[in-house]
């Protein structure tokens, strides 16, 4: 049978099958799609229309594999995932219902519905880190979906998660939100006295931190932290000046376990790890407390110099830059070291990107090449020579990865495409690595890009009909398909894509 004789006869039964549809002939709409399964085991409609029948009869056990596969024929579409995410937040399955619900915000980020269905699965499975930015976002979208998950999650003792946004929807005016708002304060100041009593003051500062987002014009929150953290913060300074670095750094820890939004402790273990050449030990310290804190230019000049003792040459690098940057006056007395280290480290980073590249992680070394290109620190010469290195070596470990079918290389194409947009190759390997996936939309945008840079290649037009052709969109298809005929009119595949695009539409 021939290729084009095939997808006549592939769009005859689809008509039909859509007729069918239309007539509400769901038994006898299941035989022809399980019959074209058969001989096109991939068929997309095939596969869309079994999932509808089966969702439509509420029986999704039956369903489920169906918009599985839907998720690998396409990819882009958000339907599978929705219903995916549904039939797993019903079986209370909380982990692939939160996978399924984040793979479709990916694609439709407005999605109220799928928004409480990520944030029940984040409160059920108690990841607290992530709790909060869900949430807020509910809140932006349909606050009154919100308030349930406010309450559950006091409930099951993650009020830190989500104590900001409901404080910001108090804000804004929401009665529920403030009455909560209240209550919850109470609660917390409540069960912090319950603790203290107990001697747990880790606890007890738990509840006083709550307390303190959720009442802010109250200093009593703050205020018992102080209190809370004294006695650590003290012993910490006491062991730090008689050179007793491991007792200073665990009293350190613990002040910050109380009250994280101080710096001393920070600098305390910094300085103290540094001092016992534990040089990432002191930089995870201080990150964490720059993360913390306002960006002190004390806290900031530790940290790049732990960064750059540890290696993290690139984070040194910005750290000595925000130095000199401050109009603090306290920069001005460490503005001749931070200038040093802005004028050597340049250089290394140079030297560490081309290692990397060379022989060791090439990812990383895309990320210090570009800030570096963006930086305009350097000269010409050791620009050149960076972006040959880069280049070159790029590209063969991408056809490394390409060859291997190693989908990992695509964080490294899309990072050579960002630091050398003018060089096609990168955007041909994932081009043709996004086709490889399925994953159409994001291919016909790299095609595309590549039809602007030179609108005569064929390989390019073939490429962009095929990315538009395989995620249906038909207009598009025939058009890419018209402009790859004008290039090669006798081009068969080309033909194929307009007619299927033109009979389709």
């Amino acid at each position: 049978m021939s290729d084009v004789f095939q997808s006549s006869d592939l769009i005859d039964r689809r008509q039909e099958m859509a007729a069918v549809y239309r007539e509400g002939d769901l038994d006898r709409l299941e035989t022809m799609a399980r019959a074209l399964l058969v001989e096109h085991p991939d068929d997309i409609e095939a596969h869309r229309y079994l999932a509808r029948i089966y969702t439509n009869r509420h029986e999704p056990e039956q369903a489920q594999p169906f918009w599985e596969r839907l998720t690998e024929l396409t990819p882009e579409e958000p339907e599978p995932y929705l219903q995916l995410a549904r039939i797993e937040r019903r079986k209370r399955n909380w982990e692939p219902a939160l996978r399924h619900a984040q793979e479709l915000l990916a694609r439709q980020p407005d999605n109220t519905e799928i928004r409480t269905i990520e944030l029940e699965a984040l409160v059920n499975l108690k990841k607290g880190d992530a709790i909060g930015e869900a949430i807020a976002r509910l809140v932006e979208a349909t606050p009154e979906d919100a308030m349930p998950f406010f309450r559950k999650a006091f409930t099951v003792d993650l009020g830190d998660a989500v104590a900001a946004p409901l404080r910001a929807l108090a804000d804004s005016g929401d009665e529920e939100a403030i009455k909560l708002c209240a209550e919850q304060s109470e609660a917390q100041r409540t069960a912090a006295a319950r603790h203290e009593i107990q001697r747990n003051p880790f606890r007890a500062a738990a509840c006083y931190r709550v307390m303190r987002t959720l009442d802010p014009s109250s200093g009593f929150g703050t205020s018992a932290l102080l209190r809370l953290r004294k006695p650590f913060l003290e012993r910490a300074r006491e062991a730090y000046a008689e050179g007793d670095d491991k007792r200073a750094i665990s009293h350190a820890r613990n002040s910050i376990k109380i009250e994280p939004r101080e710096e001393e402790p920070y600098l305390i273990i910094g300085r103290s790890a540094l001092r016992t050449d534990e040089p990432q030990i002191a930089y995870e310290a201080l990150r964490e407390g720059l993360m913390a804190n306002e960006h002190t230019v004390w806290l900031t000049l530790n940290y790049a110099r732990a960064a750059e003792r540890s290696e993290h040459l690139l984070e040194a690098f910005e750290a000595y830059s925000a130095v000199l940057a401050s109009d603090d006056p306290e920069a001005a007395k460490h503005a001749e070291e931070a200038q040093r280290s802005v004028d050597r480290l340049p250089g290394k980073l140079v030297s560490a990107a081309v290692s990397d590249i060379r022989e060791g992680n090439p990812v990383a070394a895309i990320e210090t090449a570009l800030t570096l290109q963006q930086s305009g620190v350097l000269d010409e010469k050791a620009a050149e020579y960076l972006r040959n290195n880069v280049v070159t070596h790029g590209q063969r470990k991408l056809r490394e990865f390409y060859d291997a079918g190693d989908r990992t290389g695509l964080a490294l194409g899309r990072g050579l495409m960002r630091f050398a947009p003018d060089e096609p190759y990168a955007f041909r390997v994932v081009g043709r690595m996004l086709l490889r996936d399925r994953n159409y939309g994001e291919a016909a945008e790299v095609w595309g890009a590549l039809v602007d840079q030179d609108g005569e290649n064929v390989e390019f037009r073939l490429n962009l009909a095929r990315s538009l052709q395989r995620m249906g969109d038909k207009p598009g298809a025939a058009a890419a398909a018209t402009e790859l005929l004008r290039l090669d009119p006798e081009h068969a595949e080309g033909k194929q894509i307009l007619e299927s695009a033109t009979v389709a539409a």
